[in-house]
């Protein structure tokens, strides 16, 4: 049976080789999940673009197939790709050069049949996601380091980037998976929801479709739906913070895209690992879902993140890590009362964790 698809969660990433999929899937259920945001390296799966790697691809069929026999809908982001050389990468770009011949043109053609490789492996993912928060720190030129003296891309070098990648992307989806659902890379935000780093990347994007430049003028030939990261680690939300989410939205419907759903992929609270801080935020995450459904009509999901503590730097999990022993953290307990979810979110407490599971 279909759940709400409001309720979603970001998936294990760091976790897979620690938790059984049967296990996931589980606690999954019993949270009362109906969406889930995976995260896939192409080339955990892929030897190459073209050639499918069968005992890599293998752990997501089984993820896949299994949350979508509990009613939860499966969205796959894909955050690398290969470079022209066939190295894969999560960063690098070549230089935007559209010369005939150029290494940019090549390295988008490879991702256009990167693409196309994984949709069509891969028929159990309803929606793809075409990266990850491209306005941030990537991409990078080719070669950069930190300390090699080359500059970062711009914003607006990461905006037309983003575009031209968006293009490909979703013209090898659809060769792949016609029936697939491509969702804009989701958005960080730099400097508030709806900061420059956001709304001026946003803008320029649109722009850059409405110009002809790039392939198409029809925002349908980029992406079907859009996606941002609407993070408030350390408060809980309120109007405001509606207000900033809408403001994303007026870019949309000013450029035309009013009618695209919009998938909230990741948003979260930091506590830390500090027991008090989980448990004074426990009661915002009811409080932010209940914003989303009740004014922000236009957000088809709101992916929780993560299922699990994911190391040092992302304490923001529903439940603790299985290397400490799988137990539910008051964020989780608020959750499963949220969506009326049912079942024990301790039942696998000391079961330890299964190195050997997964990639």
């Amino acid at each position: 049976m279909k759940k709400n698809r409001l309720y979603g969660v970001g998936s294990l990433l760091g976790r897979k080789r620690e938790v059984t999929i049967s296990d996931a899937v589980d606690l999954i259920e019993s949270l009362g999940i109906g969406s889930v945001r995976d995260v896939i390296c192409c080339n955990e799966v892929l030897y190459n673009p073209e050639r499918v790697n069968p005992e890599g691809a293998q752990y997501f069929h089984e993820l896949y197939t299994q949350l979508a026999q509990r009613g939860a809908e499966v969205i796959s982001a894909n955050v690398t790709w290969f470079l022209p050389d066939g190295t894969a990468t999560h960063e690098q770009v070549p230089t935007p050069d559209k010369t005939p011949g150029s290494a940019y043109l090549e390295f988008l053609e490879t991702l256009r049949i990167t693409w196309r490789t994984l949709a069509a492996e891969f028929p159990e993912v309803t929606h793809w996601e075409m990266g990850n928060e491209m306005n941030h720190t990537l991409p990078v030129p080719v070669g950069w380091t930190p300390v090699n003296g080359m500059e970062e891309y711009t914003l607006r070098q990461k905006a037309d980037i983003t575009t031209d990648m968006c293009y490909y992307a979703h013209k090898g989806i659809k060769e792949g998976n016609p029936d697939a659902i491509t969702i804009f890379p989701g958005t960080a935000p730099v400097d508030g929801i709806d900061g420059p780093s956001t709304t001026k990347y946003l803008t320029r994007i649109y722009e850059n479709i409405h110009s002809g430049s790039f392939g198409s003028t029809d925002t349908n030939d980029f992406f079907n739906a859009m996606a941002w990261h609407p993070y408030w680690p350390f408060t809980c939300p309120d109007e405001s913070w509606v207000e900033e989410n809408n403001t994303l939205y007026r870019i949309m419907c000013e450029h035309g895209d009013g009618e695209k759903r919009v998938y909230l992929t990741e948003a979260g609270f930091r506590d830390n690992r500090i027991e008090e801080a989980d448990r004074e935020q426990a009661p915002w995450i009811p409080i932010m879902y209940n914003l989303v459904e009740k004014h922000m009509p236009y957000a088809e999901t709101l992916h929780y993140y993560w299922l699990f503590n994911h190391g040092p730097f992302d304490p923001y999990g529903l439940m603790n890590e299985p290397s400490e022993g799988y137990t539910v953290k008051a964020k989780g307990v608020a959750y499963q009362k949220m969506t009326g979810g049912t079942g024990d979110l301790n039942r696998f407490a000391g079961k330890g964790s299964n190195p050997e599971e997964g990639e």
